[in-house]
């Protein structure tokens, strides 16, 4: 994650940084969840994210 940040950069405006996005993309495609990427945001409704990416929301 840190790499990918220092790579593209951080803006401080954003609530996530890309890190954390290609981290949730990962999580989401290595087989947790077999449902399409329009539903990304419903994979993590449950989940306990601070702990899966490291932030609070």
């Amino acid at each position: 994650m840190e790499v990918i940040n220092q790579k593209l950069g951080v803006d401080n405006g954003e609530k996530i940084t890309a890190g954390q996005v290609i981290k949730a993309l990962i999580l989401n495609g290595l087989g947790m969840v077999s449902g399409p990427l329009y539903l990304f945001s419903q994979f993590f409704e449950d989940k306990a994210i601070e702990k899966l990416l490291g932030i609070s929301v």
